[in-house]
């Protein structure tokens, strides 16, 4: 389907009559773009492929430039060039800047996921009802959720920079750790 699309003063947009091609109609597309390679037809008219020219001949496309959109050697999707105006290859100057600007999107893509699964996971670690401690290579806690504290009894400023093993040290009194054990255990969190 056709996500996005962005067209030049006095090009109709094709936007909905681009999608739900299905895949079988452009073999070719499909597999050069598995392959992380470019397609390039200067001249729709020209093209053998006839089920590719019904698509893009109604919408006045005349030659077109797709890029693979790679992510990790996989092809995540594609982006288009047309020109509907004149017919004229795309040279090589400009193919490599499309490309560049294909990588930008790509690192875009990759940023968005990366800071999705950390929100993820932040949302995951300040409301799990589990008790969780963060450690460094130190083997020294660094952070705790407010389930540790609450299930431990700990504050977090007693707990920071201390090695785990805090959690048995004789601190506090044995009806302490009594209690704070009972709680991990009754509550399913050890």
């Amino acid at each position: 389907s056709n996500t996005y699309e962005w067209c030049s003063s006095g090009t109709p947009p094709q936007i909905e009559a681009l999608q739900d091609v299905p895949l079988e109609a452009i073999p070719e597309w499909v597999e050069a773009h598995t392959q992380g390679k470019e397609i390039h037809i200067p001249d729709v008219s020209n093209m053998a492929s006839k089920e590719l020219k019904k698509i893009l001949e109604p919408q006045g496309i005349r030659s077109i430039l797709t890029l693979p959109l790679m992510n990790d050697m996989k092809c995540i999707g594609f982006i288009g060039f047309d020109r509907c105006h004149i017919k004229e290859a795309f040279v090589e100057e400009d193919i490599k800047l499309l490309k560049l600007f294909a990588v930008l999107l790509v690192n875009v893509h990759k940023r968005q996921e990366e800071q999705y699964k950390l929100e993820l996971a932040k949302h995951v670690y300040e409301n799990a009802r589990e008790g969780i401690i963060i450690t460094n290579d130190k083997n020294q806690i660094i952070d705790t959720n407010d389930a540790f504290t609450t299930i431990s009894g700990y504050t977090k400023d007693e707990i920071v920079k201390q090695n785990p093993n805090v959690l048995q040290s004789g601190i506090h009194p044995d009806d302490f750790y009594k209690k704070m054990w009972a709680d991990i255990n009754n509550n399913g969190y050890w």
